[in-house]
């Protein structure tokens, strides 16, 4: 049941004036328009992508990747970064929490400080795969409260810092929640009225128009610049340039295009960013059965691809050549200069590639069936894969999935190939994302997808009992060269994200990284009288 408090919310959110923008830039309200239905679950610890943007201003992490430079950890709730103890033979941490942090108010209740048994609470529920996306980064802990802030992380296996920090930043299942709200509101209620410490607040919800924030003037950090931020969810993509166009918006979410980013650059008064760290595209044999169980095969379709023709696709000022599973960026990538150094480049050399394919029994063309994925910005990639293969004699029948399919679910495990995207914080989990079958358009794994599965899984499970750096990044270093001498996964590019806004608007920091699609929004960020 929904209480009646909450009643008279749903039906503020029904006649919120998002319809009036005029009178929200006059208000000093920041609009910021995305591409994408308006989210119906704003619990940080079950969205991602476009319906992870309101969750990203309202709560904060224990500790939060810097505004502008997500290269770098640093604390958020937490006083500091935490150092491991042996206790017990368990490895644990301890979070200091920083005194007079407020939680905004609540539907039923007023705003309270936070304790440690509120984040206790939180890190339980984002452990949980009953109420979290993210419970899989939490196997194995357990959350204790050391007094009102002080809270304890007890591992059953020790884990490096480079893989224990980044669980518990200001993203996905770290987010710290408000622990009254979700006890007192319907599961329901709870993921529409998101409260945590974040600089702004939620105010109203209009479906099919927008999320409202208000500023959160007891932020610990100090009150933010901005009266409030309005979230602006539109389907067409058309129809969000023309309402920045028009002067609706300061900001949007562009596309992934350096055509998109040159148009937007022309339009008046309006600055364009590009950045990252940038998502990988990889395509992915399937090893296990079917016409890529054989080596010769893969190395073969290897050589056919181009990796520059994918990077036109995008841009060179948006996307760059990609030769290792994991990009550079990332503690554990692998650059270009040693993979060409180990001869493990696959450059393109259509004569080498169909020399193969004759050694592999292939002296005709033939046809290779897929079923393509329902998601619709994947298709140009398929039609650039058939471009490429047919000219080694391999025709790609692209069969439409039928009626009735979703983006969730499962393509055949006979499957041959299919294209994989990566953004993740870790080697560890960009590599668990390309050689396992759940990837961000597929829900239930499949071992064997990838023949290099088990022998990576076996280096993978190595480096995650690795404490010391190098020795981690020496076995994920390992894992890639083996997942290019079997081609299990042939790298192809990464994609940096892309930002128009108004001249006028100021991030309130140097942008250079950052891992979120909206660049932070943050108690400093304004916009220019």
């Amino acid at each position: 049941m929904i209480t009646q408090t909450v009643l008279v919310v749903l039906l503020c959110w029904a006649l919120s004036p998002a319809g009036a923008p005029q009178d929200l830039l006059a208000a000093n309200v920041l609009r910021i328009g995305v591409a994408a239905n308006t989210p119906v679950n704003l619990d940080p610890h079950m969205s991602a992508g476009t319906d992870a943007v309101v969750a990203e201003m309202v709560f904060n992490g224990l500790l939060r990747y810097k505004p502008g430079n997500s290269a770098v950890i640093e604390p958020d709730l937490a006083t500091a970064i935490p150092k491991p103890k042996t206790e017990g033979g368990k490895q644990v941490w301890t979070f200091t929490l920083r005194k007079g942090v407020m939680f905004q108010p609540g539907p039923t209740f007023p705003a309270y400080e936070l304790t440690s048994d509120d984040v206790v609470y939180s890190l339980q529920k984002a452990a949980d795969p009953m109420r979290s996306a993210y419970a899989g980064r939490y196997a194995g802990m357990t959350f204790k409260t050391q007094g009102p802030y002080s809270v304890q992380v007890v591992l059953d296996r020790p884990l490096s810092a480079t893989l224990f920090l980044p669980r518990f930043a200001d993203r996905a299942g770290g987010a710290i929640i408000c622990r009254k709200a979700a006890l007192k509101l319907s599961a329901e209620d709870f993921q529409r009225f998101p409260i945590g410490t974040g600089p702004f607040t939620f105010k109203t919800y209009s479906a099919g128009l927008g999320i409202e924030l208000a500023s959160h003037n007891a932020y610990f950090r100090g009150a933010p610049l901005l009266d409030g931020v309005e979230v602006v969810y539109m389907p067409d993509f058309a129809a969000c340039e023309q309402a920045y166009q028009r002067g609706e918006l300061q900001m949007m979410c562009g596309q992934r295009s350096s055509r998109w980013a040159q148009k937007a650059a022309q339009w008046g008064n309006t600055k364009v960013d590009i950045f990252g760290p940038a998502e990988s595209l990889c395509l992915a044999f399937n090893t296990a059965s079917g016409p890529f169980s054989d080596k010769l095969m893969r190395q073969a379709v290897a050589y056919a691809l181009n990796r520059s023709e994918f990077v036109d696709l995008f841009g060179a000022s948006v996307a760059e050549r990609l030769y290792a599973s994991v990009p550079p960026d990332i503690t554990g990538g692998v650059g270009e200069q040693e993979i060409r150094s180990l001869g493990l480049d696959y450059d393109t050399d259509l004569f080498r590639a169909q020399e193969m394919l004759r050694q592999a029994g292939v002296t005709a063309r033939r046809n290779l069936p897929i079923e393509l994925t329902g998601q619709a910005s994947d298709r140009f990639l398929y039609t650039m894969l058939k471009k490429q293969l047919g000219r080694v004699g391999i025709d790609l029948v692209m069969a439409e999935p039928e009626s009735g399919t979703t983006t969730e679910e499962v393509r055949p495990r006979d499957q041959a190939l299919e294209f994989r995207w990566a953004q993740a914080d870790t080697a560890d989990e960009v590599l668990e994302s390309l050689v396992a079958r759940e990837n961000m358009h597929v829900s239930t794994r499949t071992e064997g997808f990838v023949t290099g599965y088990r022998k990576v899984d076996v280096l993978l499970e190595a480096a995650r009992r690795e404490t010391g750096l190098k020795k981690q990044q020496d076995i994920w270093r390992h894992a890639q060269i083996k997942l290019l001498q079997d081609m299990a996964v042939y790298p192809i590019c990464t994609i940096k994200y892309t930002v128009a806004r108004k001249a006028s608007v100021e991030y309130g920091y140097l942008l250079s990284k950052c891992r979120t699609l909206v660049p932070p929004i943050t108690e400093k960020s304004h916009v220019l009288e």
